[in-house]
């Protein structure tokens, strides 16, 4: 992330962007921590190393599943969460908060 505001161009990161899907896939984190860090790692991932839209396919339905089963509702509580571990806001909260938006709309009943 810090590369950006250098303006250097972000370094494809492969083995990261694997690891991570490897994890939030196969999940099986029932405490809270374990759940509240999953989550940091998403939005961290989408602020850094997930950049094409279609990777939101499967990362948007894993935040709100996430989000339901700690019952964090808004994006204050989100952001809370997210805060309680190493966070950045000046380069994360803009990309997070959109995400965030994507998450409410996929969840949000029609």
């Amino acid at each position: 992330m810090f590369f950006l505001t250098l303006g250097v161009k972000p370094l494809e990161v492969l083995l990261l962007k694997h690891y991570i899907v490897s994890a939030t896939l196969d999940q099986r984190c029932e405490d809270t921590e374990g759940q509240e860090l999953l989550l940091w790692v998403l939005f961290t991932g989408k602020a850094s190393v997930f950049r094409d839209a279609e990777e939101d396919t499967w990362l948007v339905p894993q935040i709100s599943q996430i989000a339901s089963q700690l019952g964090l509702s808004t994006w204050e509580q989100v952001s809370r969460t997210l805060q309680k571990l190493p966070w950045v806001g000046i380069f994360s909260n803009d990309a997070a908060r959109a995400l965030w938006n994507r998450t409410e709309s996929f969840s949000r009943p029609i």
